[in-house]
């Protein structure tokens, strides 16, 4: 009778521990879904900007259908506030990154998924700007 209690207690302990990893294990798997949406996202505005200085229609339809790809990808995984900066950026005409208006808001939405996949609070704005677009903001 001795070595029931043991054994009860070590089965409870592998069942609880099992439920946490598979709770992490699906945390994980979000999170890499939703870094590829918004890297996705991030790689093709990138591609159709050049695109669109160019005048490359090929490109410009290409680079489309992978930004509509990545943003029906977010729509279903991504952030309020991510999906907020998007929702913002996408009410500029043209969506064009040639004015601070559109760099500032791009800016946002990489500054805004940054904090969501990081889980982290810094605000990086400055950095992300100077980075992406070589100058000062």
């Amino acid at each position: 009778m001795n070595y029931i209690t043991p054994l009860i207690g070590v089965i409870i302990g592998a069942c609880i521990q099992y439920f946490f990893s598979i709770k992490k294990h699906k945390k994980k798997e979000r999170r890499d879904v939703l870094r590829k949406a918004y890297v996705d996202y991030v790689v093709s505005i990138s591609k159709l900007a050049i695109a669109q200085k160019a005048n490359n229609q090929a490109d410009i339809y290409e680079y489309t259908k992978q930004l509509t790809d990545a943003k029906t990808r977010m729509c279903i995984s991504g952030s309020k506030k991510v999906l907020k900066k998007i929702s913002d950026f996408s009410k500029l005409p043209n969506n064009v990154l040639d004015n601070i208006n559109s760099k500032n808001k791009l800016t946002e939405i990489l500054n805004t998924m940054r904090k969501d996949i990081l889980d982290e609070q810094n605000d990086q704005f400055d950095n992300i700007y100077n980075i992406v677009f070589q100058e000062k903001n």
